[in-house]
């Protein structure tokens, strides 16, 4: 079977089984794509896939890693983890209500391990005296500045973060990449 059919078998299975509403995967996986609705049960991990639809009264007993839900859960339980990526929004300091502050000095970030809940917001202060960037990831990696960059960061200026999901953030200054790193954990 050549490399199209065989995509083309796989996603017929997964639609086959989207259709009845159960991952039946022997080895609990769906590394695909489920744009409709999901109306029972998901026992496996979900690994890497997206769910653009809803589940309806469904159960999700597994884990997802690395995944989107731009979707529903109205009456469904999830008793798995969600290890997503990131989902963060830069949002105007002036409009919202810090619920952890950074402060941002000469050469550091004061605290370095900041903890929050989903859905609050970590404002960070330029408390020093030259400018500073609060750009996430780490220096040299191609995911740096994908979730955040606060450009330069001038004396006096604020800069917010609203973080949405359970995950840990890793953050730096582009200006000084090895003497400033520090991360937000979300609980």
């Amino acid at each position: 079977m050549n490399g199209l059919n065989k995509a083309l078998a796989i996603v017929f299975v997964m639609a086959a089984a989207t259709a009845c509403g159960t991952n039946n995967d022997p080895n609990g996986t769906n590394n695909g794509t489920n744009n409709g609705a999901n109306n029972g049960a998901n026992n496996g991990p979900t690994n890497g896939a997206t769910n653009n639809g809803a589940n309806n009264g469904g159960t999700n007993n597994g884990t997802t890693n690395g995944g989107t839900n731009n979707g529903t859960t109205n009456g469904g339980t999830n008793n798995g983890t969600t290890n997503g990526a990131p989902d963060v929004e830069v949002v105007d300091c002036a409009t919202v209500t810090a619920d952890a502050t950074v402060s941002t000095g000469d050469n550091f970030f004061d605290p370095t391990a900041t903890t929050v809940s989903a859905g609050q917001v970590v404002q960070w202060n330029h408390d020093g005296a030259v400018v500073h960037t609060v750009t996430s990831g780490r220096p040299g990696r191609a995911d740096s500045g994908d979730l955040f960059d606060s450009g330069l960061f001038n004396p006096g200026d604020t800069f917010c973060v609203r973080f949405n999901n359970a995950a840990t953030v890793e953050y730096y200054c582009t200006v000084h990449p090895t003497e400033m790193l520090a991360a937000v954990t979300v609980q």
